[in-house]
């Protein structure tokens, strides 16, 4: 699960429905990858100060603090990929070569 998140940047813009109210929520199927990584990560922290690990659990809480992040963007519903449409699909005459 580590690094699978490379390339991605969370942002927060608003659609039109949810101008008025209405927010989508379609949820990732990859979801509860993260949440179960979560807990995994919260086991490592607690064994990690009871085994004295200073520097251990210092990494670990580090990335509990992005996957946490991350579920809540992804429960929001909004990302964008840094390299856009271009970068991550083919487009025009490269679409017509793609065998």
């Amino acid at each position: 699960m580590r690094g699978s998140l490379c390339g991605w940047k969370v942002t927060r813009r608003l659609k039109g429905n949810e101008k008025e109210g209405k927010a989508r929520k379609k949820l990732p199927d990859f979801l509860p990858q993260y949440e179960h990584e979560i807990q995994e990560t919260k086991l490592l922290i607690e064994r990690g100060k009871a085994q004295g690990r200073e520097v251990w659990v210092e990494k670990n809480q580090h990335l509990l603090e992005r996957y946490e992040e991350i579920v809540s963007i992804l429960r929001s519903g909004q990302t964008r990929h840094l390299a856009g449409k271009k970068g991550r699909e083919y487009i025009g005459e490269e679409r017509k070569n793609v065998n």
